[in-house]
């Protein structure tokens, strides 16, 4: 597999999903249809705050006798900007529900779940180009933050719906494999950001006894074998597997209640 070229100039926010996590903090999959996440409708901005580090000054003989850099006390935070409101999402996000009332659909707000929301994983994607012009993709995936909704008013203006996202420190990655000084040089981290010919996607399974092919979704399959990496419960997995563009499959079953994750370019 040969790795895009990491020189990229980007422009806009072209897609957004939540991921759903399950008991071992990867997604969501419960079955062999290919879980993707949740697509968030019409996102407008995503604009991250990274906090700045502390400044130590020693001092000593009437002076500055040494300076010191530390880390940050706290962590970044990002606002999500989406066109469309969705009350299902909200009420997702939220760890509420929606319900019925006659026909209307409504969702509870500033509740007592407040303080005992869900976590999800979440992945943003722009598009650009890289250095010699042809069109590549950036891809940020965080494993674990909240997403909450913010609230608002009414007024003759346009009426985005914003959304608070508060990432969390993880030490592995959204499909499960633990970051290394190694592979990424650090063992901790808020999120992962990549650059890729292709739409980066993850999809993910829950496989049952018997079950040797995962495949793709229809509208979704990979743009060639070499841009796939394969998961099972976290370990990168090569041996035993055929890689197609529709899917993979095993020679042999991952064998019931194993997560399958399909990192891959669309």
């Amino acid at each position: 597999m040969t790795a895009t070229v990491p020189e990229f100039f980007p422009i806009g926010l072209s897609y957004a999903s939540v991921y759903a996590l399950n008991a071992s903090g990867t997604p969501l999959g419960t079955g062999m249809t290919a879980y993707e996440g949740v697509e968030l409708d019409a996102p407008l901005n995503f604009e991250v705050t990274f906090p700045s580090p502390r400044n130590i000054t020693h001092l000593g003989n009437n002076g500055v006798a040494m300076k010191d850099v530390l880390p940050p006390s706290e962590g970044s935070t990002a606002n999500l900007t989406l066109s469309k409101r969705d009350y299902t999402m909200i009420a997702l996000l939220e760890s509420t529900k929606t319900y019925a009332v006659g026909e209307a659909t409504g969702t509870l707000r500033v509740t007592n779940m407040q303080g005992f929301e869900a976590q999800f994983g979440l992945l943003f994607q722009q598009f650009g180009k890289l250095a010699d012009g042809t069109r590549a993709y950036r891809t940020r995936i965080y494993p674990k933050a909240t997403m909450l909704p913010s609230g608002d008013g009414f007024s003759q203006e346009v009426t985005p719906m914003t959304y608070s996202v508060n990432p969390s420190i993880c030490a592995a990655a959204l499909w499960g494999t633990a970051y290394s000084t190694a592979n990424e040089g650090a063992t901790s981290g808020e999120y992962q950001d990549f650059i890729s010919a292709g739409r980066l996607l993850i999809a993910s399974f829950l496989a049952g006894n018997s079950d040797t092919v995962f495949p793709f979704a229809v509208a979704r399959q990979a743009t060639g074998t070499a841009k796939i990496a394969v998961y099972v419960d976290g370990v990168l997995t090569s041996a035993g597997i055929t890689k197609a563009t529709t899917g993979v499959t095993f020679t042999g079953a991952p064998g019931t209640g194993k997560r399958v994750d399909l990192v891959y370019e669309w």
